[in-house]
Order: structure tokens, then C-alpha cells, then sequence
């Protein structure tokens, strides 16, 4: 879809009409008009930059051409019958248009295109633990600014009630916050895992908390092998699979009236079923938004009740996620099946030599999702994030995690 409006390349203003002379004399021919426009709809961005390709109906119309994203310039260079420009965006909605500056005559300008940043605009909480000389240390010093680079102005460490035994600073316990870009703390006796978070916040106001642990065994502290070490509790789970639309409805709220009953039977882990939005019809693994919850099943805030409740009754909870493909009626894929390669989502699909989408067995209602591409990396991590750091989930099974695999191999 190509959004744009036509101008006069010189707009000459006349103060009287020409003189017709008998029918045989001709009218002046009109001045060509010049098409600006931008190539590509509204559309989602999951990276901080963007490549905007302009389109000229005359490509020697333009002595400049300049690409404006809410004010900010951003120049355009020829490309063989089009201009494109690398721009910067913003969190949220940025306004985009471009101004072709002719030789003579007024700018031409493009009709705007709004590009919707989905990635956050804030600092990152990154925590590195230490032991040195018997003492753990919890290092904050790798955390990242936001992309816009405002400092980081507060460094806050807090720990979980639910130790072992609690954890103890140079000069007391470790309870509340403590402020410091790097603090120490004893190492505790007992054994088992120690969890501990840091919240950092930068210049403008914006946060961001990250969680790590550290272990402790026959009475010396050690440091995870994160990547292949599972924590204990995965270790000890006793799992319950709840089908949400077959404990009531609406969904989330059964469930939670349930929690004491699966408590009796010393269920301590929930693994939900798919909650995503989904089409009516399907089970739930045709995904339609990562980042939304089927509405059949309650609203954001029921399900932010039912995490609350399990966690009271010492519960942990796991979503089934969906990594590998979106559902046929994802927006993404339909804009990109209705659009083929001019739409900005044709390439967040995995596709044969032909062009055509890929998709397991007999599946071709799940579309492959492209992880050479980036973008679609980025969405991912931050549509498993987002459940972790807005609901407090404790972890995720992923379905067909092994043809994400199989094509990243």
C-alpha cells in the first residue's frame, strides 16, 4: 500500500486567463505534477532504526530529498528509482514523511505514515554475581541505558523473602532496598538457592528489574551454569495441566477458586494451556498476539489474580508459548499474503525458493516464523519478557521449540 499526494512542481500563480483567440488556439499545457510518497503502510517496528524507501514520479524532480520523523531530519539517498533513508525512532508512534526540494517551486510533501515502535524505551537491569574472597558479589555495573543513552541514576538491590536463611550485608541484613551500583553480602550457611533483584532507573524516571540466584552448596557459595542449570524448583515440580475453558467460565477466575483443591493434592506448579488470543475455533496454539490473553478467558487483570493467588499458596505458574509460527489471521501474515514482498512483514516469515511460507506436517494454518530476521528475534524475547515482567509467570513451556531449532541449525 503507497500513501502519497501529487503537487505542482512549480506553482506559478496567475493573475489573469490567458486570452483565447478563435477556436483553434490552444490552451497552455498544465505544469507536470510530481508524485511523493512513501512505499509501505502504517506499520509495527521491533528495532530502534528503520529503512524508509521513497518514491518519486520524476526522479529528476528533486535537487534533495529529506525523510522527517516527528520533526527530526534524516537525508535520503537515490537508490535507483527511489530514495531511502536509515531513521531513528522513538517508543510508540512516529510520524513519518518525506519533502522532495525542487529546483524551483515550493517543497513537495509526502502524506505521513505512522510507524509504531513495540520495543520499550527504557534502561536495562543486567546482573553479574561474583564470589571473591569467600564474599558474594552483585555487580549492576553492566547494566544498559535506554537507546536514547540517559544515565542510569539509581541502583536498587532487594531479595526474596523465601530463603534458606536470610541474606546478610557487611553491616546487616539485606532487607528492603539498598542503593549501590555494586554491593556485598555474606555468604549464608544454609543451603539452597538465593534469589536477588535489582531495579535501576534512569535520569527520566524509567525502570527496569531484573532477577538473578546463586547457590549455595555444603555450605559454599557457587555461581549457576545459567545457560544448562536448571533451578530446584524444576526439579521438584509437581505439575498440574490446567485447560482453562474446561475449569469454568470465565477461565482465569475458576481456575483461581481451584487453587486450594489443587493444593490438597500437593500440586505445586501450574502449567497453563494456551492463553494467548487465539481464533475461537482453535485450541489455542494459532497465536494472534503475543502480548494479548484470549478475552474468553478473563481479563489482564484476572489473570495477574490468579498468578497473585498461586504464588500465596506457594505455586508456581508457566504459560505454553508459541514460538515457532503465528496463526494465518495473525495481522502480520495477512498484511503480508495481501501485500506479498512490498508488505514489512513478508520477510518475518520463513519461505522456500518460491516465496511461498513454510509450516510443518499438514499445519498450513501456522505460518513459520523467519528467525534470520531480527526483528522477529527481538519480538520474541520481548513477548516472553513481557508476561515475566508485567504478570510475575515463573516460566514458560515452548511449543515446537525444536523447529525453531531445526531452522536455525
Amino acid at each position: 500500500m503507497v500513501i502519497g499526494i501529487n503537487a505542482a512542481a512549480c506553482q506559478q500563480s496567475r493573475a489573469t486567463e490567458p486570452e483565447i483567440v478563435g477556436t483553434d488556439t490552444a490552451l497552455p499545457s498544465p505544469k507536470p505534477s510530481v508524485n511523493v510518497s512513501l512505499k509501505g503502510a502504517a506499520r509495527d517496528a521491533w528495532s530502534w532504526t528503520a529503512s524508509v524507501q521513497v518514491e518519486v514520479s520524476e526522479t529528476d524532480a528533486c535537487e534533495g530529498l529529506v525523510v522527517y520523523v516527528d520533526g527530526r531530519e534524516f537525508p535520503a539517498q537515490p537508490d535507483g528509482d527511489t530514495y531511502t533513508a536509515e531513521v531513528n525512532l522513538s517508543e510508540g508512534e512516529n510520524r513519518v514523511h518525506a519533502v522532495c526540494l525542487p529546483s524551483a517551486g515550493e517543497a513537495i510533501e509526502s502524506e505521513p505514515v505512522v510507524i509504531t515502535e513495540r520495543l520499550r524505551q527504557t534502561p536495562k537491569a543486567m546482573i553479574q554475581i561474583e564470589i571473591e574472597n569467600g564474599q558474594i558479589v552483585l555487580d549492576g555495573s553492566k547494566s544498559q541505558t535506554a537507546e536514547d543513552g540517559k544515565a542510569i541514576s539509581e541502583y536498587l538491590w532487594s531479595a526474596r523473602d523465601a530463603h534458606p536463611e536470610p541474606l546478610q550485608l557487611e553491616d546487616g541484613a539485606l532487607t528492603g532496598e539498598v542503593s549501590g551500583q555494586t554491593i556485598t553480602i555474606q555468604p549464608p550457611a544454609a543451603d539452597g538457592e538465593y534469589f536477588v533483584s535489582l531495579q535501576v532507573q534512569d535520569q527520566e524516571g524509567r525502570q527496569d528489574t531484573s532477577t538473578s540466584y546463586f547457590v549455595v552448596e555444603q555450605g559454599q557459595p557457587r555461581v549457576p551454569d545459567y545457560d544448562n542449570e536448571n533451578p530446584a524448583w524444576t526439579e521438584q515440580a509437581i505439575v498440574y495441566g490446567v485447560i482453562p475453558f474446561l475449569f469454568g467460565s470465565p477461565a482465569f477466575d475458576a481456575t483461581t477458586e481451584r487453587l486450594d483443591d489443587l493444593a490438597d493434592l500437593g500440586i505445586n506448579t501450574l502449567w497453563l494451556g494456551p492463553i494467548n488470543q487465539h481464533p475461537a475455533d482453535d485450541y489455542g496454539y494459532a497465536v494472534e498476539d503475543y502480548f494479548a490473553l484470549d478475552p474468553a478467558y478473563g481479563t489482564e487483570e484476572d489473570f495477574r489474580e490468579l498468578v497473585e493467588a498461586a504464588h500465596a499458596r506457594d505455586m508456581r505458574v508457566i504459560m505454553d508459548f508459541v514460538p515457532n509460527h503465528t496463526a494465518n489471521t495473525h495481522p502480520y501474515f495477512r498484511d503480508a499474503q495481501q501485500n506479498g514482498q512490498d508488505s514489512p512483514y513478508w520477510d518475518f516469515y520463513d519461505r522456500d525458493e518460491q516465496g511461498n511460507y513454510t509450516h510443518y506436517f499438514e499445519w498450513d494454518h501456522l505460518p513459520n516464523l523467519n528467525y534470520d530476521n531480527p526483528e522477529v528475534r527481538q519480538m520474541m524475547v520481548e513477548a516472553f519478557s513481557y508476561w515475566v515482567r508485567e504478570f510475575d509467570v515463573d516460566g514458560f513451556r515452548v511449543d515446537v521449540v525444536w523447529g525453531v531449532a531445526e531452522r536455525r541449525a
